[in-house]
């Protein structure tokens, strides 16, 4: 039933089932208390403006540019040694699929659509 340095020491009778439930509360009291400092921890980063994880890969040009670019004709490859050849990927995966763009950026491809027609 146990694992590590308590293996073969609990006795589910008496005793050992009331330490065993001791210890199970103060280990579940100790996990609610690291998730609400780690909450208010974020919480008050996103109050001054830091809201984690990395930086976007594709700004707003580089996904402006790559799109006019390619609406315009040119082949990715065409494309490449102006901008890193994953980001190119990325930005075209994205312009077709839908999926990674922000609002913000699916607003701005749908503009960039509407003035190529």
């Amino acid at each position: 039933m146990l694992a590590g340095p308590l293996a073969g020491i609990y006795d589910p009778t008496g005793p050992g089932r009331l330490l065993f439930g001791f210890f199970t509360a103060m280990a579940e009291t100790e996990r609610e208390n690291i998730r609400e400092a780690t909450l208010e921890g974020l919480d008050a980063a996103s109050r001054q403006g830091r809201h984690g994880g990395r930086p976007p890969v594709i700004t707003d040009d580089m996904l402006h540019t790559v799109l006019r670019r390619r609406a315009n004709g040119e082949t990715v490859e065409a494309i490449q040694p102006d901008r890193p050849m994953r980001s190119i990927r990325a930005i075209i995966h994205a312009s077709v699929t839908g999926y990674p763009l922000s609002a913000r950026r699916r607003q701005s491809h749908q503009a960039l659509s509407a003035s190529q027609r």
